[in-house]
């Protein structure tokens, strides 16, 4: 199934979150940023929280792509990594126009 989804914010696992009205479960949008519209294909309903995985940006993020220096700095390291780690921020740094 698939539903839009509004981003709002990024949690610690870097999925985007959406909330929709008062009582409401949360939603964790994966390959999501936060501002950005995004279509997305339903994955899985937990108790408190339901997870998706974009499939289509409807709108872009009108926030810049590049995070602060410092974070930057960073995530060039976790790039170089040969981690599993590098394949999410890969995806991210796509979205975002990063080498």
């Amino acid at each position: 199934m698939l539903a839009t989804y509004v981003i709002q914010a990024l949690s610690s696992d870097g999925r985007g979150i959406a909330r929709g009205n008062p009582g409401e479960k949360v939603t964790f949008v994966s390959q999501a940023l936060p501002g950005e519209i995004v279509l997305a294909r339903f994955l899985s309903e937990r108790r408190t929280f339901c997870e998706a995985e974009a499939v289509e940006i409807v709108s872009a993020s009108p926030m810049p792509c590049l995070p602060p220096a410092r974070i930057r700095r960073c995530a060039e390291a976790v790039r170089s990594c040969a981690w599993t780690i590098q394949s999410s921020f890969a995806g991210k740094s796509a979205l975002c126009g990063m080498p």
